[in-house]
């Protein structure tokens, strides 16, 4: 209880190896992190892999907001794979140890990697709503400001922030008694700063999410209401809906954790209840495929496009092994002539 008390430990969402015995809540956490977790965590890597292969494709790599999203589902790709379900669930499977408990570099590794890929994608998502704002609100910037550079140059921009926000926590991070401690409580200045790296991280581009989102919805149905926007296309009316819906879905799947972790500073911590909203808040890095496929013809056709030609590599890949086989075959046969 000292130690608890005194730093702040790295807590990952699958616990399904704790030690003890094991009540009816953890028996549900237990089942989740072993048989739910996993196919989500393949489905949401394969999903959005999927998507960022979509949206390098043309009509999608000539507009601004898709450089944005495909930087977020490339993200959100790699945080259901390292971070989520499928490696953790294989070290459960297989009793090893997590590779954060492996020695202090292990630990300040892990938590750098956890901290700019967990976070980055809220950025990626204020950075698209942002966009697509300046589009509807200024059209006689958009030309400017609203360019596939100028999102590569954001995206680029954010990645040094959250990579400069990662090396501090990874030096401050470091394992004490079989635990990643992300920062000792004890030490002010640790205790200061790492509030307001989080805050940067998590909170600040969640409350960005909100409010350009909402102004975002507020331009669209104001285009309902008669008040034409310029130089808007069918493709770029979809990536405006497209891009409003998947902010609303991510603050609020993503913001009753964080809102409840500030009220647990005051309020003794419900454990159980910040397990459900862990579970909630992965559904951030979920929604921009199904969002899409919906709402976009052109993804559907891009989508469609994709796997004629998956599916015609494979069976050109088939008949080259088949051809091959065939080869060997007539080569092994041996040679009825005789010799006189």
């Amino acid at each position: 209880m000292e130690e608890n008390a005194s730093t702040e430990v790295y807590q990952y969402p699958n616990n399904s190896n704790a030690s003890g015995p094991m009540n009816m809540h953890t028996m549900h956490i237990h089942f989740i992190d072993i048989y739910v977790i996993p196919v989500f965590s393949l489905l949401g890597c394969v999903l959005n892999v999927v998507t960022a292969v979509c949206l390098s494709k043309q009509p999608f790599n000539s507009c601004s907001s898709s450089v944005y999203l495909r930087a977020y589902s490339i993200c959100s790709a790699l945080a259901w794979l390292f971070l989520v379900g499928l490696v953790p669930w294989i070290i459960d499977l297989t009793g090893s140890r997590y590779i954060q408990l492996i020695s202090d570099s292990s630990c300040r590794i892990w938590l750098f990697v956890e901290k700019v890929v967990m976070n980055s994608p809220f950025w990626f998502i204020a950075g698209s709503t942002l966009d697509r704002l300046v589009a509807l609100w200024c059209p006689q910037r958009t030309q400017s400001m609203c360019s596939v550079f100028m999102a590569k140059a954001m995206i680029a921009l954010i990645l040094v922030v959250v990579v400069a926000v990662g090396v501090h926590v990874m030096w401050t991070a470091y394992l004490h008694s079989g635990e990643c401690v992300r920062f000792n409580v004890e030490v002010y200045n640790q205790r200061v700063g790492m509030y307001i790296l989080t805050g940067v991280l998590c909170y600040l581009p969640l409350v960005c999410v909100f409010i350009f989102g909402n102004l975002l919805i507020v331009r669209l149905c104001l285009k309902h209401r008669g008040t034409v926007i310029q130089n808007a296309n069918n493709i770029d009316y979809d990536m405006n809906c497209i891009v409003a819906i998947n902010a609303l879905v991510v603050f609020m799947s993503a913001a009753p954790f964080y809102i409840l972790t500030i009220i647990s500073i005051v309020v003794p911590e419900p454990i159980m209840l910040i397990q459900i909203f862990i579970y909630f808040g992965l559904l951030c890095y979920f929604p921009l495929f199904p969002t899409m496929f919906l709402k976009c013809k052109e993804f559907r056709d891009v989508l469609l496009q994709l796997i004629k030609q998956t599916t015609s590599c494979l069976r050109r890949s088939n008949s080259s092994i088949e051809l091959r086989l065939m080869n060997g075959e007539y080569n092994s046969v041996p040679s009825t002539s005789t010799s006189v």
